[in-house]
């Protein structure tokens, strides 16, 4: 379907602007810009319409199941939508190395990563504000599951017993998984999900995804933007730089456009992998004061023609 799109972009731009517009190239691109521009600050909106908290799929070994309701994941707890299940899955503890000769490292729950800079006091603690306190507590022999209680039990071990004792916290919660609540036909259960190789770290993963919404009209709107995207880009770079480049500066103007677009990937490169990683709605955003750039600047020479003899 995108395929078709960004095709049909650069072909419908061509028709309207010659039937409708005596070739003229900028009403076109101008309206496309203002359809980029609607798309994005509707691609906004559905992005903050999280999917729901209801499992529609998910792998045999997830421990979850269709139709369950998630209630609680860890610390989040009450879990609104799939967004407060992907926050409470995110940043489980890895591998770190609290034997290691020169440099020991423990897990940082906040930086999510192993880290030299804590000791295994710290590390236990930042778990346990996580929502592994239970599972600290009961790995440790700790009688009180609070921060508190887990720290006042620590302060009762010595320094040589620390490493060790972290490393059998971590296996504890790699073997015994996420905690979470999920509620199926009235029914509460708690259960411990299976930690695998990809929800450990920063990505965090349930291997199972919710109820989708509005996936027709999140299509339909993809498939416009695109169309608009490809169609202006067509406009720009083949026709519109013959216009106002002339016969003398067409192909200047057809590398100055094409320079712009590279310029405008490596940017993207750049700026955008490390803003959508935190967020997605940063990615439509991101489109806004672009479209409404090219469609000011469409406005300036929107009845604008090529010159005779240029």
């Amino acid at each position: 379907l995108l395929l078709v799109a960004g095709a049909m972009g650069g072909v419908v731009g061509g028709w309207f602007s010659d039937r409708l517009n005596g070739s003229r190239r900028t009403p076109v691109a101008g309206t496309y810009f203002g359809i980029l521009l609607l798309g994005a600050i509707g691609l906004a909106a559905m992005t903050q319409n999280a999917p729901s908290r209801f499992v529609d799929w998910s792998s045999s070994g997830s421990g979850l199941r269709p139709g369950y309701q998630v209630l609680a994941v860890r610390y989040v707890n009450p879990v609104e939508n799939w967004s407060d299940v992907a926050r409470g899955v995110a940043c489980l503890p890895q591998n770190c190395s609290p034997f290691a000769p020169c440099k020991p490292t423990v897990w940082d729950s906040e930086e999510c990563r192993c880290s030299s800079e804590l000791d295994p006091v710290e590390s236990l603690l930042g778990l346990s504000g996580k929502g592994y306190g239970p599972r600290i507590a009961a790995t440790i022999g700790a009688q009180d599951l609070s921060s508190d209680g887990i720290q006042a039990h620590l302060q009762g071990v010595s320094s040589r017993d620390l490493p060790k004792l972290y490393f059998s916290v971590e296996k504890a919660i790699q073997i015994n998984g996420i905690p979470v609540t999920v509620k199926r036909n009235g029914i509460e259960r708690e259960l411990q999900l299976p930690v695998s190789k990809e929800s450990a770290g920063q990505g965090g993963a349930l291997m199972a995804r919710p109820e989708p919404k509005n996936t027709i009209a999140l299509g339909i709107l993809i498939f416009v933007m695109v169309l608009s995207v490809i169609g202006t880009h067509g406009l720009l770079t083949g026709a519109a730089s013959m216009d106002f480049g002339g016969t003398r500066g067409a192909a200047t103007a057809v590398a100055y456009i094409d320079a712009m677009v590279c310029f405008g990937v490596a940017l993207e490169s750049l700026v955008l992998s490390r803003l959508v990683g935190s967020n997605w709605l940063y990615w439509p955003l991101s489109m806004v004061p672009f479209a409404l750039i090219g469609l000011t600047l469409c406005l300036r020479i929107w009845k604008a023609s090529p010159q005779r003899g240029a």
